[in-house]
């Protein structure tokens, strides 16, 4: 039974017996520590969370308050709350055991990196997977733009020229501030044109020279090393 689900249900089926005692009687700290022991016991057969909490609270049906294994209460807040949210991360007022860590995002890096070794070894379709992970984990990082141009460059050794087009079309409009816009300008042009779409290829080069005149990718254009 999913651990959600338990949440749910456990607090419920120890209300009730909390509430068969009768109005005005107290839960005694024997019945208590039963209650509690059987749902330990239960727990063994369906599994514990990842951080290893277990069922975090039992209700009082005497005040209503969610009362942790060691007898101190949730807010009111707190209690809500065991029945939602991330069920893999510890209840509120309970933390996770020592030694626990979520586990760690690799680093951009190390991504990017690893999509660059690809790329070098002509594995264009591995290169192109890499690189669209990393622009999925880190859409805003540091080397997104970098990411975005080579992701280009993989299709365009493929001959996967309108995949090009849109990954070279991108990365000049998300990223016009950074030094791979003009190179993807370029890189647009030509996969425009091995498309038979000069209009469009002599609107990125527009473009290119327009906007980044200075740029060692219009420079090529100007001298004739840029062209088709």
């Amino acid at each position: 039974m999913p651990w959600k689900i338990l949440t749910c249900i456990f607090p419920l089926v120890l209300l009730g017996a909390c509430q068969s005692v009768g109005a005005g009687q107290y839960v005694g700290r024997g019945e208590f520590d039963t209650l509690t022991r059987r749902v330990g016991e239960v727990e063994a057969h369906v599994g514990l969370p990842p951080w290893g909490g277990g069922l975090p609270a039992i209700v009082s049906a005497r005040d209503g308050l969610a009362y942790t294994r060691d007898g101190s209460t949730l807010t009111t807040a707190g209690a809500q709350e065991l029945t939602r949210g991330d069920p893999t991360a510890p209840p509120p007022g309970l933390q996770p055991p020592p030694g626990y860590a979520a586990p760690a995002s690799r680093p951009e890096s190390s991504t990017y990196q690893e999509g660059q070794n690809l790329l070098k070894a002509g594995k264009y379709d591995q290169a192109a997977q890499v690189f669209s992970r990393q622009l999925a984990e880190n859409p805003g990082g540091r080397l997104a733009p970098n990411a975005r141009y080579w992701l280009g460059e993989c299709h365009y050794a493929q001959g996967r020229f309108r995949e090009a087009a849109i990954e070279f079309q991108r990365c000049a409009d998300d990223y016009p501030r950074t030094d791979k816009a003009p190179d993807a300008l370029l890189k647009l042009s030509y996969s425009y044109d091995r498309l038979g779409d000069g209009p469009r290829a002599m609107a990125a080069l527009d473009r290119l020279l327009g906007t980044y005149p200075k740029s060692n990718a219009a420079g090529l254009v100007r001298s004739g090393h840029g062209h088709f």
